[in-house]
């Protein structure tokens, strides 16, 4: 009985022994089956690309789109859906703002402090990158003229001249205080109107996509075109959040990701284009504007540096007649020739051949260059930020537009700081 109870006893421990024993074999097949996939997927992407995964630039990518809003009725007004993405809606001044835009908010009017050093932000996107990342920018006015610094955020997505001028004669007329004007702009300038206003017949010098945001004044739905891109916007978000967590740290998932916002991407960029480049169904002058033919692209671009040229000088002379000092700074593109060195993963976030931004800049930034001798006899302080990158390896750019990360906001900054110390603008505010 002992001895039969004993080889059962042993028995059943071999059992266990040996499902332990299988069990540690097929996780580590499994770990190892998993690893060789991973592997074979960076493998496969530098068959394909030529290049590892930039899984950190993905990543950020995924928790960009993540973000964004979801669950969208597309019965909504037009101008509603716009809000939900960030859209904008009209203002009868400036043309167009973001819905928590400071030019929307009464409650600051009147509660100014006259002891704070009172620093206006004014351009497009890029200036709104410089003001959110302003840690920096406070501190160093804070250090150099021993005042509290209070940063302004009058900058406009997508906003370009003349828009700034009217928005500081707007601010001015409703008794705003600045004490320093830094304009930062350049790139909206030259690509907004060649892109969203001339296919569609608008006044150049209208705000960007005024054909939109005044033919659908009144509509109850969006079109058919522009329902497919929201909902596409919505599909692109719903991915990236299936992303956010584990998945995303997978070299097969941000395989898969990628190739499925990549197609959502190319079929949201065909719809676009095609959008962008069907004729204006509404002429009327609410939404042209004054009627101007351009013989040819020179033209055209030379007028929209003409126009950034005079809107400069006259918000300095708006400035210097109200005892306030205005600086304008060209902000960096990557388009600019040899502005930045960049490495592959950098170039694939950043740079797209056929950009028509890009093309814009390529074209149309020297021009802006040729009239900083102008801007200065005017009197403006304008400083040219196109090679502040020139130096930098590390990568900076975050999509083939205009924007970049923390750090190239924070050198941007930087920049701006020592610029206008060296002209003694901070000695003047010092305390």
């Amino acid at each position: 009985m002992a001895s039969s109870a004993s080889r059962s006893s042993t028995s059943t421990k071999a059992a266990a022994y040996s499902f332990r024993k299988r069990l540690v074999f097929v996780l580590a097949a499994a770990i190892l089956v998993g690893v060789c996939i991973e592997c074979g997927a960076h493998a496969l992407h530098y068959a394909l690309r030529g290049e590892l995964i930039p899984r950190a630039g993905q990543r950020q990518k995924i928790a960009e789109l993540a973000s964004a809003p979801l669950d969208i009725d597309l019965a909504q007004p037009a101008s509603e859906i716009q809000d939900r993405f960030g859209g904008q809606i009209l203002h009868p001044y400036i043309g167009s703002l973001q819905p928590h835009s400071r030019f929307l908010k009464s409650e600051f009017w009147g509660r100014q402090t006259p002891d704070v050093l009172r620093v206006g932000i004014f351009g497009g996107s890029f200036a709104g990158g410089v003001h959110d990342e302003n840690l920096l920018l406070k501190l160093r006015i804070e250090g150099l003229t021993g005042r509290r610094v209070q940063l302004l955020p009058f900058a406009i997505a997508g906003g370009k001249q003349p828009q700034q001028l009217m928005s500081l004669a707007y601010l001015l007329a409703l008794g705003e205080r600045i004490d320093v004007i830094l304009n930062i702009d350049g790139y909206n300038e030259v690509a907004m109107a060649p892109i969203y206003n001339i296919p569609k017949g608008v006044f150049p010098a209208y705000p960007r996509d005024w054909y939109y945001r005044a033919a659908t004044i009144g509509r109850a739905e969006l079109s058919w075109r522009e329902s497919k891109l929201l909902g596409i916007e919505e599909q692109r978000t719903g991915w990236a959040r299936r992303f956010t967590g584990l998945p995303g740290y997978s070299n097969v998932g941000l395989l898969f990701w990628n190739a499925v916002d990549s197609s959502l991407r190319r079929e949201y960029e065909q719809i676009h284009t095609a959008t962008r480049d069907e004729p204006p169904m509404d002429t009327s002058l609410a939404v042209s504007g004054p009627k101007r033919n351009f013989e040819d692209q020179q033209e055209l671009d030379r007028f929209l540096a003409e126009v950034w040229r005079d809107s400069s000088i006259q918000m300095h002379a708006v400035a210097h007649a109200n005892d306030i000092v205005y600086a304008h700074f060209l902000q960096p593109n990557q388009y600019v020739p040899d502005s930045k060195p960049m490495s592959r993963e950098e170039r694939a976030i950043a740079i797209r051949p056929r950009e028509p931004g890009g093309l814009a800049v390529r074209r149309n930034y020297p021009a802006l260059l040729a009239m900083a001798g102008q801007l200065r006899a005017a009197g403006v302080s304008f400083h040219d930020l196109t090679d502040i990158y020139s130096k930098r390896e590390d990568a900076l750019y975050r999509d083939s537009c205009c924007h970049v990360n923390r750090e190239g906001y924070q050198i941007v900054a930087n920049a701006i700081v020592d610029a206008l110390a060296s002209e003694g603008v901070w000695e003047r505010f010092k305390r």
